[in-house]
């Protein structure tokens, strides 16, 4: 059993500016939507994340990107924690930000996808 998130990014028209949307279950309930900067340079997002020195923090970027001002990936996770289970997100992403290695979200230089999180990418609906 898992606690169930869902993300969903966006790009605006300039494309540097995402917004997020954030949703407890399968897209059942909006919990919040923010816009956000992109977390990464390309070629963090093409080459440097292969390299295990840079993974941890990119992982971090990640990590706050989706979390935003309100914290929602913190709190997702404390939902999960609190219930005994792990964290279940799943996330659609725009083409912009397709390739961006979500496998390495980190908090505090510690990888959360082996232990803590099981992540599922949407890729088509």
């Amino acid at each position: 059993m898992a606690t169930i998130y869902s993300i969903r990014i966006n790009v605006e028209a300039n494309e540097n500016r995402f917004h997020i949307e954030w949703f407890r279950g399968m897209e059942e309930e909006l919990l919040d939507r923010f816009p956000a900067t992109a977390p990464i340079t390309d070629a963090e997002s093409r080459e440097l994340w292969q390299i295990p020195e840079y993974q941890p923090d990119i992982g971090n970027k990640l990590f706050r990107f989706l979390d935003g001002d309100s914290r929602h990936l913190m709190l997702a996770l404390a939902d999960a924690n609190n219930q005994g289970v792990q964290l279940q997100l799943h996330i659609r992403t725009c083409n912009q930000a397709m390739d961006w290695p979500f496998e390495l979200l980190a908090q505090e230089k510690t990888f959360l996808v082996p232990y803590r999180v099981h992540l599922i990418r949407r890729v088509s609906d």
